[in-house]
């Protein structure tokens, strides 16, 4: 009797390029380091998108802030030229302006206190008037006594 030895070789086709396999390992590992996450640390990585944005944001406006300061600056400089160029001619106005002022707070604080004392003057003028007004339409002796109580 022979004995009659065979082998049988097994050939398997994946049609996968070693590119993707390579991806599909990525995504595996990938796959196991989100599984160590939690919620948390997905939140933390969205606050600290939308503080990135905001600190962008800040940014953006000082710089704007910036330079309308260097602007007002550079204006205000100007006016400190100009007052250096007339300075002597406004030293004279500035004596006279002074006591101008000083008088015109005075005369607006004697117009304040005679307003004052007019207001408490014509207090109770309303109340003689009419008295008078009755007196006169119908003169007794009652309206004359009230006529004298409103002058009083």
């Amino acid at each position: 009797m022979a004995v009659r030895r065979e082998s049988i070789v097994f050939e398997v086709t994946d049609g996968l390029s070693p590119a993707l396999i390579r991806q599909a390992a990525a995504a595996k590992m990938l796959d196991k380091a989100l599984d160590g996450m939690n919620g948390r640390s997905v939140q933390s990585s969205r606050a600290s998108t939308v503080l990135a944005t905001d600190v962008d944001r800040v940014t953006r406006s000082s710089d704007q802030g910036a330079k309308s300061i260097d602007k007002l600056s550079g204006r205000l400089a100007i006016w400190a030229q100009v007052g250096a160029a007339i300075g002597p001619g406004l030293i004279p106005i500035g004596a006279v302006a002074v006591p101008a002022l000083t008088g015109l707070a005075t005369a607006a604080t004697a117009g304040a206190v005679a307003g004052g004392s007019l207001i408490v003057a014509m207090q109770g003028v309303g109340d003689a008037v009419k008295a008078a007004n009755e007196q006169a339409i119908n003169p007794s002796a009652e309206n004359l006594e009230k006529l004298r109580e409103a002058m009083s």
